[in-house]
């Protein structure tokens, strides 16, 4: 799984409550039964290394989440 941001985890009100909660029902099935999960940036992982542990609540998840950058050099 790819993960662009956490937009409706942290900005709520630009998404509406019913976004946020699916978003965060999703997140937690990929959390479940990822294998990996790849964020756009090291920020984004960053984020991701911070609220999975609080999101998941004790339960097993993908520990394994990486990074890489967009564009081209």
């Amino acid at each position: 799984m790819v993960v662009y941001d956490l937009i409706p985890l942290s900005h709520p009100h630009f998404v509406g409550e019913r976004r946020t909660r699916r978003f965060e029902e999703y997140l937690k099935q990929v959390a479940t039964h990822a294998d990996m999960i790849l964020a756009i940036s090291a920020t984004v992982r960053r984020e991701l290394e911070v609220t999975l542990p609080e999101l998941m609540a004790g339960q097993p998840y993908c520990r394994k989440i990486c990074d890489f950058p967009l564009g081209a050099e």
